[in-house]
């Protein structure tokens, strides 16, 4: 676990989910309560990756084959519909270490099937998915054509 997620109490906000503090952890808290009072049928915790390239998912895994179709179909049409998402990287599975994140809390404790991480990878390396789909031009990231920005217009590198 890296720094990333720490908050003013200095503890990882990821690994408390299955008991938030009211004061030392209030957003955790109140998303908590917010999710129990009214179940979602979809919970998607967002992270940025350090060590692998791509976007994926990270999912339950339930007894039956079944369910499991159930819980990999949004997957699996993430990585069918883009090429920005890695089918080979996503992972599905309830790891004792996990139990107390976002994603484990919520498909264990609260039963939400649909309970994921999607983790984007924070580097770029060679299997970065703007090479794959086309948006390195020159050593340079460039705008798909699907945004807002007119098509193939560099983007500003961050000062």
């Amino acid at each position: 676990h890296g720094n990333y997620r720490c908050g003013l109490a200095g503890v990882d906000l990821n690994r408390i989910y299955d008991h938030p503090h009211k004061k030392l952890n209030p957003t955790i808290w109140h998303l908590m309560a917010r999710i129990r009072e009214r179940k979602p049928e979809l919970f998607i915790d967002f992270h940025g990756h350090s060590k692998k390239e791509g976007v994926f998912f990270y999912g339950g895994r339930a007894s039956d084959p079944e369910t499991n179709g159930e819980i990999r179909l949004l997957p699996r049409l993430c990585c069918n519909g883009s090429d920005d998402f890695d089918w080979r990287s996503c992972c599905f599975g309830v790891q004792q270490s996990k139990m107390t994140t976002a994603r484990l809390v919520s498909f264990v404790q609260l039963g939400i099937l649909r309970a994921y991480t999607v983790e984007a990878s924070l580097s770029c390396g060679a299997p970065c998915a703007g090479e794959r789909s086309g948006m390195m031009r020159n050593g340079r990231l460039t705008m798909p054509a699907s945004s807002c920005a007119s098509p193939g217009s560099p983007v500003s590198p961050l000062p």
